[in-house]
């Protein structure tokens, strides 16, 4: 036995796991992904089809829903002076981003520009 394959069966684990990328792997399926193969297997192929569209619009959704969501550059980080977070004309607010990358949505820019602006009227 060589040393991988040791370590391998010590830690129950395969080969593959200690020598390949994550990335280069193939995932083994979920539980829930096995379960729809399990259903749409026992369907005739017109309901297959169905399942099958479903996913692929499911799948189209999720991929647009990752477009979406905005890297920082060095060009868009920026100081702002507090102030201006109360003044619409001064804060390009589309190119904010919440903590997971996604847009901001109204409501929570309203909320920001509210508790932001009641501070700032507490400091005055």
């Amino acid at each position: 036995m060589d040393k991988i394959e040791i370590l391998a069966n010590h830690w129950n684990i395969s080969k593959a796991d200690l020598v390949e990328p994550e990335s280069e792997r193939p995932k083994p399926p979920t539980p829930i992904v096995e379960e729809i193969g399990k259903v749409s297997s026992k369907l005739e192929e017109p309901r297959q089809k169905v399942v099958l569209e479903t996913a692929e619009v499911q799948f189209k959704e999720q991929e647009e829903e990752k477009a979406k969501v905005i890297s920082l550059t060095n060009e868009q980080k920026q100081t702002i002076d507090l102030a201006d977070l109360v003044d619409d004309s001064k804060i390009d607010w589309d190119k904010w981003v919440s903590f997971d990358g996604k847009p901001l949505t109204d409501e929570v820019k309203e909320a920001m520009k509210q508790a932001l602006g009641k501070r700032l009227e507490d400091n005055k």
